[in-house]
């Protein structure tokens, strides 16, 4: 679902979780997540 745009609160509410940690040990990103979400959400690189 994050792959897919669902933001990280959205999800913890649609699983039930009430607080983060608990969701993080299920998730697990990998180096192109990280890098593709900065390329979405940067201000530096969307200015270009």
């Amino acid at each position: 679902m994050l792959r897919n745009g669902v933001d990280i609160f959205a999800l913890q509410k649609l699983m039930g979780h009430s607080d983060l940690q608990v969701l993080r040990r299920y998730l697990a990103q990998t180096d192109q997540d990280i890098q593709a979400a900065h390329m979405r959400g940067s201000p530096v690189d969307n200015n270009l």
